[in-house]
């Protein structure tokens, strides 16, 4: 993902930059083209918001927006490393969580799960102890960080 927000955000700075040369060199343009450039501008804003977030762009078709709308964060410990985990929650019958982990290096942050990872948990039978404690617990009982 840090590739992709770097390119739409070097996309978008070098669109916004131009288009103020443009105006400051004062070069007539006709109003369908000043209208194009600005589309196209809001555009590229639009994919780096895309590539910043959970969707189906930045995670390469991995995860869709619906899964991952009105994502939260976490920060935890494990095995002694810490870890960004973004979780999101969907209740109807059962509570299904949806996470992906993420690790630090260097500047930026790298995905460690190659699916999204998914916990359900059915209220009759189990207890819902929240998303952070839910993921370290079913992480802790089946011994892996990744699936």
């Amino acid at each position: 993902q840090t590739p992709l927000g770097l390119s739409t955000l070097v996309l978008f700075l070098t669109l916004f930059i131009q288009e103020i040369r443009i105006n400051n060199k004062q070069i007539r343009r006709s109003q369908r083209k000043v209208y194009l450039s600005y589309v196209i501008i809001f555009f590229s804003l639009f994919l780096f918001n895309a590539s910043v977030h959970q969707t189906r762009l930045s995670t390469f078709g991995q995860s869709d927006i619906v899964q991952f709308l009105g994502e939260h964060e976490a920060g935890i410990h494990m095995n002694g490393k810490g870890y960004h985990l973004i979780w999101t929650k969907r209740s109807f019958l059962s509570t299904v969580y949806f996470y992906n982990l993420y690790e630090r290096r260097g500047l930026f942050f790298y995905r460690v799960n190659s699916k999204v990872i998914y916990y359900t948990i059915h209220p009759s039978r189990e207890v819902d102890h929240g998303a952070v404690k839910t993921f370290l617990y079913y992480t802790k009982k089946e011994g892996k960080i990744v699936d």
